[in-house]
């Protein structure tokens, strides 16, 4: 966050993530408001929130369902998969539900092991507790992949979002809402979002 600060020291900011990364945009941005600053849109891409619910049996449904869409996606790209690197989504997903979060230094001996920061991004992302944020949000998911949202169009945020929101569906898988024949209307989307965060609602 310094470093955003040191490049451009007045807002409004305009902060977005894809996946895990939509994680780390939330947390800049609710830091950002905590010092007083201003965000001008917190732009989330197929980011669910990690910590849903307090309940152990809702939080473990999720997590089932999220490891079934992350199969899924693996399966229509065999061409690009590293088993190895499904193997540890797998194996890290049970010790998280079953055994608890892994101590510290035992996950960076399997993040160093991969030789990916993939481990590194689900071991921070798994365990991180965002806190509520009032900002103009906006929210975008594929529509072809609903078992995301399990119903749920603000993917497990609308309770931490104060400010103004608004949900996007977008054509396309996980990664595919970004492909060359689905990125046009993802864009204009987009534009709307940013024209209206700061003059009107953007709805819930």
């Amino acid at each position: 966050m310094s470093a955003i600060l040191e490049k451009y020291p007045r807002g409004p900011y305009y902060l977005g993530g894809f996946c895990y990364d939509g994680l780390y945009a939330y947390e800049v941005a609710r830091q950002l408001i905590q010092q007083g600053y201003e965000i001008g849109l917190l732009a989330l891409f197929e980011t669910t929130n990690p910590s849903p619910s307090t309940n152990a049996r809702v939080r473990f449904e999720l997590g089932c369902k999220r490891m079934l869409i992350r199969l899924q996606y693996r399966a229509h790209q065999l061409y690009d998969v590293k088993f190895r690197d499904l193997a540890i989504d797998l194996r890290m997903f049970f010790q998280r539900q079953w055994w608890g979060t892994l101590p510290f230094l035992y996950s960076l001996k399997i993040a160093s092991a991969s030789n990916t920061l993939t481990p590194i991004l689900y071991i921070a992302g798994s365990t991180y507790k965002p806190q509520p944020i009032s900002c103009p949000t906006v929210l975008f998911r594929g529509n072809e992949w609903q078992i995301a949202s399990a119903g749920d169009p603000y993917l497990g945020w609308r309770d931490l979002l104060k400010g103004k929101c608004k949900t996007f569906e977008v054509p396309g898988n996980h990664r595919g809402i970004f492909s060359e024949f689905n990125v046009t209307e993802l864009a204009q989307k987009l534009q709307f979002a940013l024209r209206n965060a700061g003059e009107h609602p953007l709805g819930r």
